[in-house]
């Protein structure tokens, strides 16, 4: 359990989560599988991005040091810098072994997360921010985990999947993100509300959040389902049918929703377990085929 919780504390959970679902991707598009350094790429921009966007947290807001949220980041500070340091230098390294086309979409995504966290200057506690936007919050973490698990293995598979695929693939990624990205604002509804945030729980409610949240997933679902009935890939629909079922007990369930590690144990973790189901599908068609 201490290691369990290293590894969400640190960020290294969230960090596997985006390379799962790179693979899923991969799959998805029947890329042949191969260890390649844009795996590494997204492991360490996510690990940097969240591992910074925290170290903000803690150093801009006072309170943080009395935050269960943030008490691991504020006591392991050093850490903290050890992280963003060491995963900052392996990405600088690991762009050099990446399609060059894979920079332009990095670059825009490098923006969003700098406004994301950002408070302009000699602004106060509730100073603007590009989340501050009503419902973009949810938006934007959704449009950058598809960008970064769909766009980028399709960039660097050299285009050999074509774009409708592709689109097919992104849609499913971002309202499946999209989903599980509302709980967390649900979570953090009383402070956004305090801060001025207008985020899709604040200005719903939580019942109507949670609709949009189930929603969104049986859209994810049904464009899977389209997706590969058409391309008759019938394990990874199965994967992709089991892994959503996973998902909505874990948003849903009022009882997991007490444990300490709900939101970035089990809720994290189903993106992990969303990318397994979908590869794994992948690998017994394979099976099969041989």
């Amino acid at each position: 359990m201490k290691a369990l919780r290293f590894l969400i504390e640190s960020n290294i959970f969230i960090a596997l989560a985006a390379v799962s679902l790179a693979l899923a991707t991969s799959a998805e598009l029947r890329i042949p599988l191969q260890f390649h350094a844009y795996l590494m790429v997204i492991f360490l921009a996510t690990l940097f991005d969240y591992n910074l966007h925290r170290f903000i947290e803690v150093s801009n807001e006072p309170e943080a040091a009395g935050s269960e949220k943030l008490r691991w980041s504020t006591e392991n500070r050093a850490l903290l810098k050890f992280l963003i340091l060491s995963s900052a230098t392996g990405l600088i390294i690991s762009l050099f072994y990446i399609r060059k086309e894979i920079l332009f979409v990095l670059a825009p995504m490098a923006v969003l997360s700098f406004f994301y966290s950002i408070r302009f200057p000699g602004q106060q506690k509730n100073a603007f921010r590009l989340f501050r936007i009503p419902g973009i919050k949810t938006f934007l973490i959704a449009l950058v985990w598809s960008s970064a698990t769909v766009v980028i293995p399709f960039l660097q598979s050299g285009y050999s999947s074509g774009f409708t695929p592709v689109m097919l693939i992104f849609s499913e990624r971002f309202t499946f993100i999209f989903a599980i990205a509302i709980p967390f604002d649900i979570r953090d509804m009383k402070p956004d509300e305090q801060a001025g945030i207008r985020t899709i729980p604040v200005t719903f409610g939580e019942k109507r959040s949670m609709q949009v949240s189930n929603f969104a997933m049986f859209i994810s679902l049904s464009i899977a389902f389209i997706h590969y009935f058409s391309q008759n890939m019938p394990f990874v629909l199965i994967g992709y049918f089991v892994s959503i079922a996973f998902t909505l007990i874990f948003i849903n369930s009022r009882k997991l929703k007490s444990y300490p590690l709900y939101y970035h144990g089990i809720l994290d973790g189903s993106i992990i377990l969303h990318g397994l189901f979908i590869f794994l599908g992948f690998l017994l068609i394979n099976c099969l085929i041989l």
